[in-house]
């Protein structure tokens, strides 16, 4: 007899969402590299995302649900509803990452499988990308676009990618998940793996993914050495809110030393925000933002692009968005606490602090992490069967 706090998982909807998330991922990483641009696919025009998308979230709703899952749902439509009649978008980012987010989890697949699944899409996803540069079908290098008052330039092909920036995370990714895959005890071949993610993000010049992934990695090995670090978990529950405060603080200190030095370090990011902020209202949902460049008082700097996941996210799409990123990365903490896993507090600190000068930390397509809030729709003690290895709690039938 099965105690309540079992899972049982319909293995039809676990098996469509292995298919959906991986081509999904698969999708939107090559979307988000040159490919659209050379070849005419998959560009802001194509429905293909939208329609895997709402496969996905159709899979996930009609998954069995309790009366707490039906609540979150509840919650999570709303949320949509409200977004949609507020910017009058529902192709976006956002109503994706809310997608994902209510219905990956409610499928049933174990955050575990989950990992692996995203692991092996990016993974495909770059090789396939790289080696249609190889083949002249994209660009290997050339730059094309240059932000307006600076010199930092938004596309710098890389092997198929418009940044080596873009390259140079996808590549830190693929490590730090096959870290979290082998958590469980010292695996050589996670130190080559790692040592060779991190060269290649050096060799590319991603100076904030080789350090989100040095985090990780020395978190990994100092895991194994000690499993008492709770006196850096008070400290390190802080970085988010620390950096959030410091993004929009640094924005009024136009002029002054401290934001020169940070200006210099982190490619001229605080000019971008300080123009955005000053001339562009954040609203609770949606955006105020208008990409046209010859409107006058309404043009915006740096061609539209705008890095830092903390002041892109609120500007691009609102406070709430802001406030969801937040959440979920402090429920990769919480999890972390659940199942005593220290790599999981390593993730949340490589993640919280990659995000105040990189977009794609937020993104949900790069950082499967963040989907772990999803799983809480099942409650606190099954959630975390969700994240543990006790095999004789969790069922697919």
């Amino acid at each position: 007899m099965r105690k309540n706090t079992d899972l049982v998982a319909n293995q039809y909807s676990v098996f469509a969402i292995t298919i959906l998330f991986f081509t999904f991922t698969f999708l939107e990483i090559v979307s988000l590299s040159s490919f659209p641009s050379f070849t005419g696919l998959l560009g802001n025009n194509s429905s293909i995302l939208l329609i895997n998308v709402l496969l996905i979230l159709v899979t996930g709703m009609f998954a069995q649900k309790t009366l707490l899952q039906m609540f979150f749902w509840f919650l999570g439509i709303s949320l949509i509803t409200m977004y949609y009649f507020s910017t009058k978008q529902f192709e976006s980012t956002f109503v994706y990452q809310i997608m994902i987010i209510l219905a990956v989890p409610a499928s049933g697949i174990t955050f575990e499988k989950l990992v692996k699944i995203h692991l092996n899409a990016i993974a495909s996803a770059t090789l396939f990308v790289v080696l249609m540069s190889f083949l002249n079908f994209l660009p290997k290098s050339g730059t094309e676009a240059t932000v307006l008052f600076s010199g930092y330039q938004n596309t710098v092909y890389a092997f198929g990618f418009n940044h080596p920036n873009f390259l140079g995370m996808l590549i830190i990714l693929m490590g730090i998940e096959f870290t979290f895959l082998n958590k469980e005890s010292f695996n050589s071949l996670v130190v080559i793996v790692n040592i060779m993610t991190l060269t290649l993000a050096f060799m590319l010049g991603a100076d904030t993914s080789f350090f989100g992934g040095l985090i990780v990695f020395s978190g990994y090995l100092l895991s194994l050495r000690s499993s008492r670090l709770s006196f850096l978990k008070k400290v390190i529950a802080l970085v988010p809110i620390i950096m959030v405060g410091f993004a929009y603080w640094i924005t009024t200190q136009g002029g002054s030393t401290i934001y020169q030095v940070v200006n210099k370090y982190v490619s001229s990011r605080p000019d971008l925000w300080s123009y955005y902020v000053s001339n562009f209202h954040i609203k609770f949902l949606g955006s105020n933002v208008v990409l046209n460049l010859n409107s006058g008082p309404t043009s915006t700097f740096g061609n539209g692009i705008l890095d830092g996941s903390y002041v892109y996210l609120s500007l691009y799409f609102g406070w709430f968005a802001l406030i969801l990123f937040i959440v979920s990365l402090y429920a990769i903490l919480k999890v972390g606490k659940q199942v005593d896993y220290n790599i999981y507090m390593f993730i949340f600190l490589s993640f919280s602090l990659m995000a105040f000068s990189e977009n794609e930390s937020s993104l949900f397509t790069i950082n499967v992490f963040l989907i772990i809030i999803g799983y809480y729709q099942y409650g606190l003690n099954r959630a975390a069967i969700m994240f543990s290895n006790r095999k004789e709690l969790y069922h697919e039938k």
